[in-house]
């Protein structure tokens, strides 16, 4: 198999993973994906600070933040993919479990008025 194949064999399966990993290839993908991400998260969270005041602010804040974020969810990564054959499965130890996954069910909305007759 090519690199190329190999390469559009773990992108499917990443798009196809469970979001908590069910046996080892899915562990195993989950790393993959993780160790390959990582650094995504730089771009990832300057973009979810940009309201948090002036563009020196999130960006020196979103930057470092992503950083250790990114080191983290890589070095997770790395830890899924040699520890695939040993369980357990479903705790992932990032949420979400990896960075192209959505965020774990439908959110919640916030109800409209006041909640309580503390709230008035």
């Amino acid at each position: 198999m090519s690199r190329f194949g190999f390469l559009a064999l773990v992108l499917v399966l990443s798009t196809a993973a469970p979001v908590f990993a069910v046996n080892p290839a899915t562990k195993l993908t989950r790393g993959i994906v993780n160790a390959s991400t990582g650094w995504l998260e730089v771009p990832n969270q300057m973009a979810q600070r940009k309201d948090d005041g002036t563009v020196v602010m999130w960006t020196v804040h979103g930057f470092v933040h992503g950083l250790a974020i990114g080191l983290a969810r890589t070095c997770y990564g790395l830890y899924d993919i040699v520890t695939c054959p040993i369980g357990p499965y479903d705790a992932p130890m990032m949420d979400p479990d990896t960075l192209i996954a959505p965020k774990h069910g439908p959110q919640p909305k916030k109800p409209e008025g006041p909640t309580s007759s503390y709230d008035l």
